[in-house]
C-alpha cells in the first residue's frame, strides 16, 4: 500500500481541521492513525477514502489520484467501516451484505449469497446472519459491517475508530476480527485509540496533533519516539 498526500488542508465550518499535511508511506500493510481526540485523524481518513474532498492539496493512494478519480471507480477499490455500523435496520445481517453485492457490485444472487456465507462463517457469525441489526450486539453488528466492506474484495479497508462505541468485551470481539484481516495480509488504514492493538496489527503509524502530522514511521518507533509530543502522549495513555 502506498499513500502520498501533499500540502493537504481541510477547512470545516471556518475551522482548519488539517493544516498543510504532507506525508509519504510506501510498502505498508496496515497503517495506524494515532493521536488525541480532535487531532484530525478521522478527517484524514475520510479524505483518503474520498468520503470528503479537501479544501486544497493532493492525495494519491496506490497510484490513484483520489481527488480527480471518478467516485464510483475509486469506491471499487476501497471499503469503509464507520464508528457506528451503519447497517440497514430493515434488512437482516445477511441481506445487508448480499444487497450491496447485487446492487452495487452487480453480482448474481447466487454469487452474492456464496460470498456472504463464506464470510459469515469466517467471522463466526453464521448463527446471527438472519437477525436484524437491532437483534445483534454492538460487536456483532460491527463485525457484519466489516464483512460488508470485505465482500467486494477491496484493495484497502479504512476503519474509523471501529470500537469507539463499544464496551471492553465487544471491543475485543471487533479487534480480534481486524487481527484476522492482518493475518490474511489485507491492507488497511485504521484510526484507533487502542495503542497496544496498534502495535500488534500495524506496521506503520502516523501520529497527529491539532491537524498536523507530528511523527510517522515503522510501528517499532513507538518504543523510542523522536518527538516530545508523541512521547508525552504515550506516557499519558500508557499510565492507566
Amino acid at each position: 500500500m502506498k499513500v502520498q498526500v501533499s500540502h493537504l488542508t481541510h477547512v470545516y465550518e471556518g475551522k482548519t481541521v488539517l493544516d498543510d499535511v504532507s506525508l509519504t508511506i510506501e510498502n505498508a500493510s496496515a497503517i495506524a492513525l494515532l493521536g488525541p481526540s480532535g487531532a484530525g485523524k478521522s478527517t484524514l481518513l475520510r479524505l483518503l477514502s474520498k468520503i470528503e474532498t479537501p479544501t486544497k492539496g493532493n492525495i494519491e493512494v496506490n497510484g490513484m489520484d483520489v481527488i480527480h478519480t471518478d467516485e464510483k471507480e475509486y469506491f471499487k477499490h476501497i471499503g469503509f467501516v464507520f464508528q457506528h455500523h451503519g447497517l440497514f435496520p430493515h434488512l437482516s445481517a445477511f441481506e445487508n451484505v448480499t444487497l450491496v453485492l447485487e446492487k452495487v457490485h452487480k453480482k448474481s444472487k447466487n454469487e452474492a449469497q456464496t460470498i456472504a456465507s463464506e464470510l459469515f462463517s469466517q467471522f463466526e457469525l453464521c448463527d446471527h446472519m438472519h437477525k436484524k441489526p437491532a437483534q445483534l450486539s454492538g460487536g456483532q453488528a460491527q463485525r457484519v459491517s466489516i464483512i460488508r466492506s470485505l465482500a467486494a474484495t477491496p484493495d484497502i479497508l479504512f476503519f474509523d475508530e471501529p470500537t469507539s462505541a463499544l464496551d471492553p468485551i465487544l471491543t475485543k470481539e471487533v479487534l480480534h476480527a481486524i487481527l484476522k484481516l492482518r493475518e490474511q495480509n489485507r491492507k488497511f488504514v485504521i484510526v484507533t485509540h487502542e495503542i497496544a492493538f496498534a502495535r500488534q496489527v500495524a506496521d506503520v503509524f502516523v501520529y497527529m496533533e491539532e491537524g498536523k502530522v507530528i511523527e510517522s514511521g515503522p510501528i517499532a518507533q513507538l518504543d523510542h519516539p523522536n518527538s516530545s509530543e508523541l512521547k508525552r502522549f504515550l506516557d499519558f495513555v500508557m499510565s492507566f
